[in-house]
């Protein structure tokens, strides 16, 4: 925090006025000698400026210093707790020992590194998904078919508390290389056909959930959140059926048909997103929805019968779908795109940018809300409230803490309305992960976000 910053600077002008009244002690200029009593003076002068415990020239700078916002984090974010990541870790592995590292320059645990005896884990902080795991020892027991191996990869799924989706959403490939036996798992369109194909014909390839086994052992996992229904998923409020409506919901208003879909992936944030659904079609559109409200937050395809749309018309419908007019907003041309923008945003409320991607005649089209992160709000909060912050938890806690810092924080509730919290970040005496809280501003309430 800003004081450490303050007791270097005092420091530092201590060993160097130390060093001017030895210098002038020595000298055997006889005019140096009568500025040894004022000296010494000043010094104790100055010292009282910036050492007084009661109140120093540190506690002025904190108190006349404006704070900067530093992060935006969304209040509805639900974090995975580390005791949570070691019991999935636990359950994929039958290892019971993990030992965690957190790098000291991170806040939030935004993946958790776990390491056992056999196998080095990374669980994703947010999601929940296992980025990747590897074993680190031999692997034991006797090989087995491919049909098994397909087995075992799915059961691996369910023991990590999955649900699957039924056996005919699922396609399975296997492949045998060097002793070892790679399977992955990725899901169907609603037509049956497998989600990518047509994407690799084109060269390019959708990472899908795949194992690496080798006799018994897992040798590597990767996760890719597509194998799962829907509603199942973490904080995920919209259902199976929602999405079916709200994409013909979308697709009539472009004036296309439906294609065959997919949901082909979660992404999941606690600032500059919440979570966002991905979804892939047959024809090779892609879009985003909100996984709270199902939103559309992004689409980008070809719109057949491009030369007949009038867009101007479709970006007014897009407008009316979500209850926007057009009239409140200003429109500015950025390269090939229209980027509309509020005129006038709310006081202390998220504000975002609708982005819309489309030359007439021809037959590609985009669209994507996002926040609007060139808007910046104007807040009177000194840096040295910070520390009252600080000490409204710091009295509450049953450990001891090692190092602290502060980050002025923008939170979004539910309705988009913003309100400001000090997120207070300690690391406890001899432990790697941190523990954060969120201060109020105004009531000084504080909610912790790791248990």
């Amino acid at each position: 925090m800003g004081v450490k910053i303050m007791e270097l600077s005092n420091l530092i002008v201590f060993l160097g006025l130390l060093m001017t009244y030895h210098l002038i002690k020595k000298s055997e200029f006889k005019w140096l000698e009568n500025l040894k009593r004022p000296f010494s003076l000043c010094v104790a002068i100055l010292f009282l400026f910036l050492c007084n415990p009661i109140y120093n020239l540190g506690d002025v700078a904190l108190a006349s210093t404006d704070a900067e916002v530093r992060l935006r984090y969304f209040d509805s974010t639900n974090l995975v707790q580390l005791e949570e990541a070691k019991e999935l870790a636990k359950n994929m592995t039958g290892d019971e020992q993990f030992s965690f590292q957190q790098p000291e320059t991170e806040d939030f645990h935004n993946r958790y590194y776990l390491k056992s005896k056999n196998y080095a884990v990374e669980i994703h902080g947010i999601s929940g998904a296992v980025f990747q795991l590897h074993r680190k020892t031999e692997p034991v027991g006797e090989k087995h078919s491919q049909e098994e191996y397909v087995k075992m990869s799915k059961q691996l799924l369910e023991r990590m508390g999955r649900t699957l989706l039924d056996d005919e959403q699922i396609v399975s490939t296997v492949v045998e290389k060097n002793n070892q036996v790679l399977v992955e798992l990725a899901p169907k369109l609603t037509d049956g056909t497998v989600l990518g194909a047509s994407s690799e014909a084109r060269g390019f390839k959708f990472v899908n959930t795949n194992f690496t086994w080798e006799k018994d052992s897992l040798i590597h996992f990767e996760e890719r959140l597509n194998l799962y229904p829907i509603e199942s998923m973490r904080n995920v409020q919209v259902t199976s059926d929602d999405i079916e409506t709200i994409l013909s919901d979308w697709y009539e208003l472009l004036g296309q048909e439906l294609p065959a879909y997919a949901i082909d992936g979660l992404q999941y944030g606690y600032s500059n997103r919440e979570i966002e659904i991905s979804i892939s079609t047959s024809t090779d559109d892609f879009l985003f929805l909100d996984g709270h409200t199902g939103e559309v937050l992004y689409f980008s395809g070809e719109l057949a019968n491009s030369k007949e749309i009038n867009f101007d018309e479709l970006v007014r419908k897009v407008f009316r779908s979500k209850n926007i007019n057009p009239l409140n907003w200003e429109r500015k041309r950025i390269y090939s795109s229209w980027e509309w923008r509020e005129k006038e945003p709310k006081d202390m409320e998220l504000s975002y940018v609708h982005d819309f991607g489309y030359t007439e005649g021809e037959a590609y089209f985009s669209y994507e809300k996002s926040i609007d992160i060139y808007r910046k709000i104007g807040h009177n909060v000194k840096v040295e409230s910070s520390r009252e912050a600080y000490e409204t938890v710091a009295k509450e806690l049953n450990y001891t803490p090692y190092a602290s810092r502060a980050k002025l924080t923008e939170v979004i509730d539910e309705n988009d309305k913003i309100r400001l919290a000090w997120l207070i970040v300690i690391q406890p005496y001899k432990q790697s992960e941190h523990r954060l809280y969120l201060v109020d501003i105004e009531t000084k309430e504080w909610v912790s976000l790791y248990e």
